[in-house]
């Protein structure tokens, strides 16, 4: 990389991201549940789907969740 080259990054508010990526990956509908009984115990969700794409775990690890 040039010495002159910028980085740019944006973050985003936690709670908005974890609604964000809920309803992206239509979670409501895979568990079953809105987003505050999946909130108050993810992994009891997680652990009974097998499906789960690795993709969304690793979404969901980045919040501490798994």
């Amino acid at each position: 990389m040039p010495a002159d080259t910028v980085y740019v990054t944006s973050v985003r508010h936690r709670a908005s991201q974890f609604k964000s990526i809920y309803k992206y990956y239509s979670l409501s509908n895979r568990f079953g549940v809105n987003i505050r009984q999946f909130a108050k115990s993810p992994l009891k969700y997680f652990l009974k789907s097998k499906s789960d794409s690795k993709k969304v775990k690793s979404k969901w690890r980045k919040f501490h969740v798994i």
